[in-house]
């Protein structure tokens, strides 16, 4: 029987950084009311349902910083920062212990990425 809770990390293995929902919670202070609850939980289907859309975020890449005039670059600096990148969700439960080795050793970019993903979520809608 597997324990309950498992939670997860977006990682990026070349850049050192990871990801977390409680670092995208604190973004803004916390209030929810300005990030549209911008934490997607720390499971993973909770990740998966909440906030699939990050991965556009973080993956995007083209030649065309402002998406094709989708977006405004200025914007979102970090918009496809791991572009190209060796990247993985794992979770506290994986027998890699790469979630603790992240959360020891990564740079984590929740909070530096959270306000451009507040304006980035806001276009979707």
């Amino acid at each position: 029987m597997r324990p309950m809770g498992e939670y997860f990390y977006l990682i990026n293995l070349d850049k050192g950084e990871y990801v977390s929902s409680y670092g995208l919670s604190q973004a803004t202070g916390g209030d929810e009311s300005s990030t549209g609850d911008l934490s997607p939980g720390m499971k993973f289907f909770e990740w998966s349902w909440n906030m699939p859309w990050i991965w556009n975020f973080l993956l995007h890449q083209s030649d065309d910083g402002g998406a094709g005039g989708d977006w405004d670059p200025e914007d979102a600096p970090d918009l496809g920062r791991w572009a190209g990148d060796r990247v993985t969700m794992v979770g506290d439960y994986d027998s890699s212990k790469l979630y603790d080795h992240a959360g020891a050793h990564f740079a984590e970019i929740s909070e530096k990425i959270g306000p451009q993903l507040v304006k980035f979520k806001k276009r979707l809608a």
